[in-house]
């Protein structure tokens, strides 16, 4: 039996700003497509083929494809969509939102948010005010993002939980 060969990590690479982390593009653009098609084709059908003779599920069934098609859309263009770490600060990024920045000196502490959705509760200050920031974790790599934010943010305080998944990562940096 052959022994099985393990690619080493190049930890500079890993530890390098600015990094990024984002959705896969292919199946960003592909859903937004699925959405788009599923919307337009169901207007198509509610304008051309509804009648006041058509069945009930034929009635029913453009506005099902409807709902899903907008709810697709909705979600992949107003949905965090990439983060990019840099050396003073961190950027959230939309397809059609604004991005989100917020510097490391800003970030006060960070909690597990999961009340109605699973996200990390980002408290920081802006222009003297406090805001909440909630970064939903859908991502694909979030363990190594919350890492990374933890590193850079030395201020920042945890709750329970990201205090067990953050401090083993700093002690075994260290």
């Amino acid at each position: 039996m052959e022994p099985i060969k393990v690619k080493p990590i190049n930890w500079a690479k890993v530890n390098s700003l600015p990094k990024t982390y984002r959705f896969n593009p292919f199946i960003r653009i592909f859903t937004i497509i699925l959405g788009l098609f599923a919307t337009y084709y169901s207007l198509w059908l509610i304008f051309t083929k509804l009648g006041h003779d058509s069945s009930q599920i034929t009635k029913y069934a453009p506005f099902l494809i409807l709902f899903l098609g907008l709810n697709s859309l909705m979600k992949n263009l107003f949905t965090l969509n990439s983060i990019k770490f840099e050396e003073d600060k961190v950027n959230f990024r939309y397809l059609l939102k604004k991005t989100k920045s917020i510097p490391w000196e800003n970030i006060t502490r960070m909690e597990f948010y999961s009340k109605r959705m699973k996200a990390i509760k980002i408290f920081y200050t802006e222009g003297g005010k406090k805001k909440t920031y909630y970064m939903l974790l859908n991502m694909p790599k979030m363990l190594e993002a919350i890492n990374t934010m933890a590193e850079k943010a030395v201020n920042c305080e945890y709750d329970e939980y990201l205090a067990s998944i953050v401090q083993p990562a700093k002690e075994g940096n260290e």
